[in-house]
């Protein structure tokens, strides 16, 4: 702590000091004037002033002190017992008032509590109602208590109800926010509505207290309380709230409601409240969960953007975490990051799979679905780019090797797509893709299209309809005119007859 020593008497400066400089910073000074000037240079939390002194007394600078908004404690020493000295520094919010000689035991004890009324004070001025509001989420007050700490504190005592939320920026969300944040909701609340936002781990919590607004319209009234907010701040501001409470004791519970709210939106809706359920079954959902990771992890080993796909796979998390825990969710995404870090290791040099694999690390620490799903957009994003610039001339080798593989077997009856791309050593649900983002169609609509074009060419050059058939990998000519009529429109021999011979 700095203590500051003001005493004409420099024998008297001196034996203080050094009964308080074995544990704290000590600066002195001779009078008012020249406390005033070294105070433009030092912080101090402690002043030691007597009163009587040259060319500025004690209470003059205490005055000075005070208008200037300094809140440093104060200890009044003097050899006079004059009670109108005791009121006027009473009056300047002076810790105490010491007479001369000063008892080195008296002292001693007056400055220990001067140093946790400074401890305390540096506290708040830090970090505010923070650490109360952490405790009052935790469930460690009862209703009394609560209102009693939120009076000192200067928060509302006096609401209808309360609601605990989460509030997010579509950008960034840390510490470094809550300043504007608090200022955007403290000038957005306007009458009725009080909203107080503080850190609550890595994310901006916020306390919203009622007065004079029905549960009925709270909504409508929160609403524009948001958007004011996020015009003053310049972003997409994103709130997430409990339902109503009245008692101080159901905070804690109300708080798991906004924050699995926190964890799950993905900014579909800028105001939610807690207690929403979906009516999709969990069994379904779970189900679509599947589907979608797997396509992510085909889409990222081919030329299409997997975003959507991994949008799809987000929103389905979201309704699963609401409809049952926001485990299951957690458990989904990290069996989609096991997968990418497989084919990271299976198609990536190992120096792309390191720097790939500690994204991966990183985003297992997430504990949201937003950056969960912005993480993982850019994992495998940088999945896709590294895998592309090391394999797009195999992938048109692919393409090419099936079409020719094909066109080879035009008229084998048993070709099927299995022989197609049998012994490709990829997965099939990749070559599946690949192939169909490369020739805008299936491989087996490729097939289809190929032996379609031959008995085009066949007919037209007068072969006859069995034998066009058989060229073509048809099992017997009734097939084969079924077939073709469910391709052109028409049966073979109508086709014949319509078409120009050469």
């Amino acid at each position: 702590m700095n203590i500051l020593i003001i005493d004409d008497e420099g024998e008297t400066r001196a034996r203080i000091a050094r009964l308080l400089s074995r544990t704290d910073t000590v600066f002195q000074a001779g009078n008012g004037a020249e406390a005033l000037a070294l105070l433009e240079k030092e912080k101090v939390d402690l002043i030691l002033t007597d009163i009587c002194m040259p060319k500025m007394d004690g209470l003059e600078m205490i005055r000075i002190l005070r208008s200037q908004g300094s809140s440093a404690e104060i200890i009044v020493m003097s050899g006079y017992s004059d009670f109108d000295y005791a009121h006027k520094a009473i009056k300047y919010n002076v810790r105490d008032y010491l007479l001369k000689p000063i008892s080195p035991t008296e002292l001693m004890s007056l400055v220990e509590e001067a140093r946790k009324a400074a401890e305390r004070r540096s506290y708040q001025e830090r970090y505010g109602s923070q650490p109360f509001l952490n405790a009052l989420f935790n469930g460690s007050y009862d209703h009394q208590g609560a209102l009693a700490r939120m009076e000192m504190l200067s928060l509302p005592v006096d609401f209808d109800y309360c609601l605990t939320g989460y509030v997010r920026l579509s950008t960034s969300s840390d510490a470094a926010s809550i300043r504007s944040i608090s200022e955007a909701l403290s000038a957005s609340g306007g009458k009725g509505i009080e909203a107080h936002a503080f850190l609550r781990g890595r994310s901006i919590a916020v306390l919203i207290f009622v007065k004079g607004i029905t549960e009925t319209y709270i909504w409508e009234k929160l609403s524009a309380f948001r958007s004011e907010a996020a015009a003053s701040l310049g972003t997409m501001l994103w709130i997430g709230c409990s339902s109503p409470f009245r008692s101080m004791e159901m905070i804690a519970e109300r708080d798991k409601e906004a924050d699995a709210l926190r964890r799950t939106t993905l900014f579909s809706s800028l105001l939610e409240f807690g207690g929403m359920s979906g009516t999709i079954t969990q069994e379904r959902l779970e189900k679509d969960a599947g589907i979608l990771s797997e396509r992510v992890t085909t889409l990222v080993l081919s030329e299409s953007s997997p975003d959507s796909a991994i949008d799809e796979f987000f929103r389905t998390l979201s309704l699963i975490a609401r409809g049952s825990s926001y485990a299951e969710a957690e458990d989904r995404i990290a069996r989609l990051l096991n997968a990418l870090k497989a084919i990271a290791a299976s198609h990536l040099e190992s120096g792309k799979q390191k720097e790939i694999t500690l994204e991966i690390d990183e985003a297992r620490r997430i504990d949201n679905l937003f950056d969960s799903r912005r993480m993982i957009k850019r994992i495998a994003n940088r999945i896709q780019k590294e895998y592309m610039e090391e394999n797009i001339p195999a992938g048109e080798a692919i393409a090419e090797m099936i079409k020719r593989r094909i066109k080879e077997n035009i008229a084998n009856e048993a070709f099927s797509v299995a022989d197609a791309i049998d012994g490709l050593n990829y997965s099939e649900s990749y070559i599946r893709h690949l192939f169909t983002n490369r020739e805008g169609m299936s491989i087996k609509e490729y097939i289809t299209a190929e032996r379609m074009e031959k008995a085009f060419t066949l007919l037209r050059n007068g072969t006859s309809v069995k034998e066009t058939a058989e060229a073509t990998g048809f099992a017997n000519q009734r097939y084969f005119a079924k077939c073709f009529k469910d391709y052109t429109g028409m049966t073979p021999t109508e086709w014949k007859a319509d078409e120009p011979q050469p």
